[in-house]
């Protein structure tokens, strides 16, 4: 008896979490978004050359 009732338990408590995660996923979907783009790698564009261009001739 008492190993049904925690095998119920168990169910009752993975349902709930797994309720929780749902609903917790949907309303910080946004802020993962904006983290995952924050933490990804820019890309790199051509720099322009500084200083004075000598003529060798």
């Amino acid at each position: 008896m008492q190993l049904r009732k925690l095998a119920n338990n168990y169910d009752d408590i993975m349902h709930k979490i797994n309720e929780m995660e749902s609903r917790n996923n949907e309303q910080f979907s946004e802020i993962y978004e904006v983290l995952q783009r924050l933490f990804s790698k820019p890309e790199e564009q051509a720099r322009k050359e500084i200083g004075y261009k000598a003529d060798r001739t």
